[in-house]
């Protein structure tokens, strides 16, 4: 009768010839985090374990060398389904377990360990945090559901240059407020250098992001 489940696994596997496979496996159900007396309950959902599978493998000195692209497994739920690439060549897969299997909302995820010590990385350095104050602008754009975050997120990336410092997505909304063939996806964007930006030079790089994913995907803003 445990609802809440964080459990991960690292062990040798064996596909049907036998090949073995050094393998970590997850998997999440129900809350990840609960504090009664600040009412904070957040739950397990794909975007936060795939969030942990990105903070993972940056750790691990894959940072921009790593993707998520859509794919279908019979024991995953269809629409919620990815391969973990890194240099576009497969690592793992990560999904949501298929509702005909389980009832309940399971988000799971496997890496190829044997995969990952292919790969070659630097050397983990120590970068010194800014001295100087970030600037955080939210946007939300309604898109056609056949388009990724991972689309918008490269769109974004390069229409905000170097002050551009991090990207999150933070919500997805399909529902009353947009069409049935759309979503929105809400991003928070983090600017900084190794000096002070002004709100001017922010927002034309904010302006200039806004106008890239719109013109290239056929976005419009929430709200707007």
């Amino acid at each position: 009768k445990v609802e809440d489940i964080n459990i991960y696994e690292i062990a040798k596997t064996y596909d049907k010839d036998y090949k073995e496979d050094h393998k970590v496996a997850m998997l999440m159900s129900g809350s990840y985090i609960t504090n009664l007396a600040n009412n904070v309950n957040v739950k397990v959902d794909f975007y936060l374990i795939k969030g942990l599978i990105e903070n993972l493998l940056n750790y691990l000195g894959f940072n921009n060398r790593f993707t998520f692209e859509k794919t279908e497994v019979k024991e995953l739920h269809p629409g919620i389904c990815a391969k973990v690439l890194i240099d576009k060549k497969e690592v793992g897969i990560i999904g949501k377990v298929h509702p005909s299997m389980y009832k309940e909302d399971i988000y799971v995820c496997e890496l190829s360990m044997t995969k990952l010590y292919e790969y070659k990385t630097g050397t983990l350095k120590y970068k010194e945090a800014s001295k100087y104050p970030e600037i955080k602008k939210d946007v939300a754009f309604i898109v056609d559901k056949n388009i990724t975050s991972q689309q918008i997120i490269k769109v974004i990336a390069k229409a905000g240059g170097s002050l551009l410092k991090d990207i999150k997505l933070f919500d997805i909304y399909t529902g009353e407020k947009v069409k049935e063939n759309e979503k929105s996806l809400a991003y928070s964007l983090t600017f900084s250098d190794n000096r002070t930006l002004t709100e001017n030079e922010v927002m034309e790089k904010f302006n200039n992001i806004i106008k890239k994913v719109t013109d290239e995907l056929s976005a419009t803003l929430r709200d707007s």
